[in-house]
């Protein structure tokens, strides 16, 4: 390690230890035309103007020029750290541009030694760990022996930065974290859990916050859960062993439950009365659409439907689209009528229906309540009775659904039942019961 060191010093030639001088001009050494000669060569080498892209005999003139005033000069703009920055760029590009492989590490090295120089002259320790991560993880991923380090810096970047912290390096993290498992650190199951759970609630929150790098964020999300998979073996038994016991001490422990909802819900054990009982404690906290969607779909599956329907209201009330308040107005319309409710059960399909356009399925619902209501609904003969098929066929119609208007149609009056009751096709006739819809009358196929 001493030995690398002394090679980055070497690239860097004498660092000074001076005292932070935070000042708007550039402050200038004793020799400062020598100086300014060195620094205007040096941005004229590494410019990118009008699309121009630094060459690899740019990169050897800007180095030099940047020993000199790294050594000459180190608290040349400790305001805004441009001196060091650029010397960032330039140690970068000459690792891009070095084949050999011994030159390229020490590049690599004096690189990142220079994030450090900006922290020890007073630059925010988290602002540059978090741009050094790029760095770290580009330069140290394939080195052996390294592991231990690696995961150690990604561990610092996640602390300082927290929510702040960039998306590429939570990324990074778990993926360090599988190089060290791979190396043989011994990582138990809890240590990675650990990790991952910081990292977990770092995405959660940038995804809740929104902004240009959402999408980023969601990517981020599902790249994390499928590296712990790879990790630790997460499956229901595992959960309820060392996981669900913390959880029932103390139900209200936000984080805990949070944990256990998502280790269930990766492990997929939605059968465990844990998962309902940490998701409920889990909307309580931070509602959301999709979590009291959920719970509804999930409460009215187990039998609760009136619970069931009052998560739904509640989702309904954050839906924030057409589509999203059709899938929630259908499912209370299905609940309603697995409750007996029927004409409530047709408002609420209705409104699906009017709310998202393409749910054609909200239509055929209501047509499979009336042929479901074709033994309480009679009426005063044959014809009114089997009317109701035809109003079922009607909204099968509108769904689409091919199959069940066949169905429906074949149950339709005959046409010597409807000649038996002085009636006529093209007629009028009123559905009686909860339906009360007039349609005109047809008669089935012969």
């Amino acid at each position: 390690m001493q030995l690398m060191k002394n090679i980055v010093f070497a690239f860097l030639g004498v660092i000074i230890a001076a005292p932070l001088m935070a000042q708007i001009d550039l402050n200038w050494p004793e020799d400062k035309q020598t100086a300014q000669n060195h620094y205007t060569r040096m941005l004229d080498a590494m410019s990118t103007a009008n699309g121009r892209k630094p060459t690899a005999e740019d990169f050897q003139t800007a180095v030099k020029d940047y020993r000199w005033l790294a050594k000459k000069a180190p608290d040349l703009d400790n305001n805004k750290f441009s001196l060091y920055k650029t010397g960032i760029n330039i140690y970068n590009g000459l690792v891009d541009n070095t084949e050999d492989k011994t030159t390229k590490m020490a590049f690599q090295d004096t690189c990142l030694a220079i994030y450090d120089i900006r922290i020890e002259k007073g630059e925010d320790k988290g602002k540059v760990m978090n741009y050094k991560g790029a760095k770290l993880y580009k330069f140290y991923y394939v080195r052996k022996g390294q592991e231990k380090y690696l995961m150690d810096q990604f561990k610092e970047i996640i602390e300082l930065n927290g929510d702040k912290t960039f998306y590429s390096n939570v990324q990074y993290s778990m993926k360090v974290l599988a190089k060290n498992k791979k190396a043989g650190y011994m990582l138990n199951d809890e240590q990675i859990l650990e990790t991952f759970y910081k990292l977990e609630g770092i995405t959660d929150n940038n995804i809740s916050a929104g902004g240009k790098k959402l999408e980023k964020w969601k990517q981020t999300k599902e790249k994390i859960n499928d590296d712990l998979r790879a990790l630790v073996e997460i499956d229901c038994e595992f959960i309820a062993k060392n996981y669900v016991p913390k959880f029932q001490e103390n139900p209200e422990d936000i984080e805990m439950a949070k944990k256990v909802f998502s280790m269930m819900s990766t492990a997929k054990c939605y059968d465990d009365p844990a998962w309902m009982q940490a998701a409920i404690v889990v909307n309580k906290s931070e509602p959301s659409y999709g979590m009291n969607k959920t719970l509804g779909r999930m409460m009215i599956s187990d039998g609760d439907i009136d619970s069931g329907i009052e998560y739904l209201k509640q989702a309904l009330d954050m839906a924030e689209s057409g589509t999203e308040e059709g899938d929630v107005y259908y499912l209370l319309a299905q609940s309603y009528f697995q409750k007996g409710s029927k004409s409530t059960a047709k408002s609420y399909a209705i409104k699906a229906a009017n709310a998202d356009p393409t749910k054609k399925e909200a239509y055929v619902l209501v047509g499979d309540m009336y042929m479901n209501s074709s033994k309480e609904c009679q009426g005063e003969n044959v014809v009114e009775t089997r009317s109701i098929y035809i109003a079922a066929y009607n909204w099968y119609s509108k769904g689409g659904n091919s199959q069940k208007m066949a169905n429906a149609k074949a149950q339709f009056p005959s046409i010597e039942e409807i000649f038996t009751y002085g009636m006529k096709e093209g007629d009028d006739i009123t559905v009686g019961c909860w339906i009360n819809e007039t349609v005109q009358l047809q008669r089935r196929p012969s």
